[in-house]
């Protein structure tokens, strides 16, 4: 096979078919192995973020994924790509790989407007996805996860939440809290159960917040009915926007 029959083979996998608004599906390869290959899921997934940027002058910036369940090879897979914000210089998406109703993967990403001086300043990361489990399986991980889709500068009300599940004890409990400034107040934002199957996907906006340190906790049950919590610390300012998302020092994390 020649270079140039190569580079069209792999152009090919990654092409996607719009179903509607910021909805696309994309072949699987096919053959060994059994499970789907996870770069090209995280390519398609990164392929599907930029067809939903207007704007022709930003880029990639950066991209954080995770693989929550092993996909299917003989099955399209759909992405559903959501856009929290566009910015005057930036523009974040998160982008779910979906097969069967299931979350197999999910993708942060932020596109940027290039800067063409000699100076950069460094992003912080413009949203925070930490999965807390038992196992070191990055293609499957039973546990819970927590991902806040926003970032420093965004304005702090109505940002968006995603928490959830994968395999952890079946119709146990779960639980979402705010924390406000030195612990004053605590406000459930969600609580139920989850399925047989010990899964939940959910999503939640926050109400707004008043200046200073926050704490979002979602707490659930391992495979083995261990105690997991997640935190993610929120930082805002006087004008009612993100200073900074960073999460708790002490808490298991899949890297």
């Amino acid at each position: 096979m020649t270079a140039p029959d190569q580079r069209e083979h792999f152009v090919d996998r990654l092409a996607l078919t719009p179903i509607d608004r910021d909805i696309f599906t994309g072949i699987c390869h096919s053959g060994a192995p059994l499970r789907a290959y996870g770069g090209q899921i995280a390519a398609q997934a990164l392929m599907a973020a930029g067809r939903t940027v207007e704007e022709s002058d930003r880029r990639v910036h950066s991209l954080h994924g995770y693989f929550l369940r092993p996909g299917r090879t003989k099955d399209t897979i759909t992405y559903l790509v959501d856009r929290p914000r566009d910015g005057r210089s930036f523009s974040t998406r998160i982008v779910r790989a979906v097969q069967h109703g299931e979350t197999i993967f999910m993708m942060t990403s932020s596109f940027s407007v290039v800067d063409p001086g000699p100076h950069h300043k460094s992003q912080s990361q413009r949203s925070v996805l930490y999965i807390a489990s038992d196992s070191s399986d990055n293609t499957s991980v039973p546990g819970i996860y927590l991902c806040v889709a926003a970032g420093p500068g965004d304005i702090a009300a109505g940002m968006t939440v995603f928490y959830g599940s994968y395999a952890v004890a079946p119709r146990s409990p779960y639980t979402l809290t705010l924390k406000s400034p030195l612990g004053q107040t605590t406000t459930t934002l969600a609580s139920g159960v989850t399925s047989t199957g010990g899964h939940v996907e959910a999503e939640r906006q926050l109400p707004a917040l008043t200046p200073g340190l926050h704490k979002i906790v979602f707490t659930g049950y391992s495979p083995g009915s261990t105690p997991l919590a997640l935190t993610n610390h929120i930082r805002v300012s006087t004008a009612g926007t993100i200073v900074s998302i960073s999460p708790e020092s002490s808490q298991p994390t899949l890297k």
